[in-house]
């Protein structure tokens, strides 16, 4: 499971940190860039939850794991023959069809390995942002001598490698349930599950424009390629503390607390983005993301993974994504008009808003979901 997160999250690092500036580089415009950003979560909605229900129903891990990367490798090598909006909306459509499946199920197999010691799952993720650190770091300097086309044959490589890794995957079913999907609507219905998901909706909309235009309003501003690689290098490394010891923070602090200082964190963070005097501003900011990410990421998967019945474990992952990716396919072409209207300063002062919004509906719902005391084991 190391070796998944490892490989993944060099890819997504490649993905989320360099794919914006090569659209920027043949010359798409913000609003451009937006529609394609949002594509990719638009698809992903309906296919994340879908695959997490084939998951649950199945219990094939590894199958949906070889086809969703082996997908997602020719996708992306393709991407770079086109140059036209109308030719990449499709093949962003595809690669989100084939990549949305992966994080859901590494998420909810590692949970299921772990057992009664699921409260460890940060310690297996943290393997996630050291693939991530390395590969965004990597990519930067290649990109600076060979240009972002370099970004595609990498991407293949890593993938191939989480193909490798595959083999370790245990054949056996992980999580075993022939029961029929009841309980979905169920679930997806309590009020505390509607709190959760709309707070969640309202961050995702800042964190989707951070990871869309954080890169390309550095580079505005006068900022490297290699620049912007050391940001979310030095961001990710942020992580590895917080998920090293975040069995012990669930443990005394709580999944709630955890997730009150991650929104809180995340507004004062897009706030100081919004003010900063000069690009390189942004490497010392990074230092907040494990703050913010290490955090919130951690608990909303035990958090949502809590709040699901047995059957619906992977599914209520898919969901958690679906959720992101609704806030993306809003947000990305919103903030997109937003970075060519008022400029990236102003956009992100809109986003430490949302943030700040989303931290009152996420207190405001907590009043509907009982959570277990400090020491207490993080079970259902």
């Amino acid at each position: 499971m190391k070796a998944l997160y490892f490989f993944y999250f060099s890819a997504f690092g490649i993905f989320a940190t360099y794919l914006n500036l090569y659209y920027r580089s043949i010359g798409l415009s913000g609003i451009q860039i937006g529609w394609l950003s949002a594509v990719v979560p638009a698809v992903a909605i309906v296919s994340g939850p879908l695959w997490g229900l084939l998951n649950d129903r199945v219990g094939r891990p590894r199958m949906q794991l070889a086809v969703a990367a082996a997908g997602s490798i020719l996708v992306m090598l393709a991407i770079p023959v086109p140059s036209a909006l109308i030719a990449l909306l499709p093949l962003a459509g595809l690669y989100s069809l084939f990549n949305s499946t992966i994080m859901p199920i590494i998420d909810t197999t590692t949970i299921n390995i772990l057992g009664s010691r699921r409260d460890r799952y940060g310690r297996q993720r943290i393997w996630g942002t050291v693939g991530f650190i390395l590969t965004t770091w990597v990519t930067g300097q290649l990109t600076g001598q060979l240009g972002l086309r370099t970004i595609f044959p990498i991407y293949a490589v890593v993938m191939l490698g989480l193909l490798a890794a595959l083999r370790f995957l245990p054949r056996q079913r992980l999580h075993l349930s022939l029961r029929p999907q009841g309980g979905l609507v169920r679930m997806v219905t309590q009020p505390k599950w509607l709190f959760f998901s709309l707070s969640l909706f309202f961050l995702g909309l800042s964190i989707s424009g951070m990871n869309n235009f954080l890169g390309i309003s550095l580079k505005m501003a006068g900022g490297s390629d290699r620049l912007v690689g050391s940001v979310w290098s030095l961001a990710a490394l942020a992580e590895i503390p917080v998920l090293y010891f975040s069995a012990y923070l669930i443990r005394n602090l709580g999944l709630r607390r955890m997730l009150v200082v991650a929104f809180l964190v995340y507004a004062v963070r897009f706030a100081l983005y919004a003010v900063m005097p000069s690009p390189e501003w942004a490497l010392p900011l990074s230092l907040m993301h494990g703050f913010t990410f290490g955090l919130y990421w951690v608990a909303s998967v035990m958090f949502i993974n809590r709040m699901a019945p047995d059957h619906l474990k992977t599914t209520s992952q898919g969901l958690f994504l679906a959720i992101t990716y609704l806030a993306n396919v809003l947000g990305a072409p919103f903030g997109g008009a937003m970075l060519d209207r008022i400029g990236p300063s102003a956009l992100f002062a809109v986003y430490s808003g949302f943030a700040f919004i989303g931290l009152i509906v996420l207190l405001a719902g907590f009043r509907f979901a009982r959570e277990p005391s400090p020491g207490e084991a993080v079970a259902e």
